[in-house]
């Protein structure tokens, strides 16, 4: 009884510095294309090639149907949203797993 406490002990402990590893999503490096495809689409598939990343938004919020052309090499995930939302006023903020695309001129949004 005693040795399966310690084997849970241990497994609990390598997942938990596992996860503190981990850097928050805003800062990671992705190299992606994105080939005359709408924006919705292009979130969705940032979300796939970012393993837990979830962005939430509101579809009133921009042009989700906008198309994207363009391709990314080793390009931070922030400038790469600066760079998809250049033509509206849209900030980013991250929690967790989760980016809340949001109007600059709304408030900050608690409980993510």
């Amino acid at each position: 009884m005693r040795r399966k406490f310690i084997i849970l002990i241990m497994i609990v402990s390598s997942y938990s510095c596992f996860e503190q590893d981990k850097a928050p999503f805003l800062v990671q490096e992705v190299t992606i294309t994105f080939s005359n495809i709408p924006l919705k689409e292009a979130l969705r598939k940032l979300e796939q090639e970012l393993d837990g990343l979830v962005f939430m938004y509101s579809p009133s919020s921009f042009d989700s149907e906008r198309k994207i052309n363009l391709s990314f090499e080793k390009t931070t995930l922030e400038a790469l949203l600066e760079r998809l939302f250049k033509e509206d006023d849209i900030s980013f903020l991250e929690r967790k797993n989760k980016i809340l695309l949001k109007p600059k001129n709304v408030g900050n949004e608690e409980g993510l």
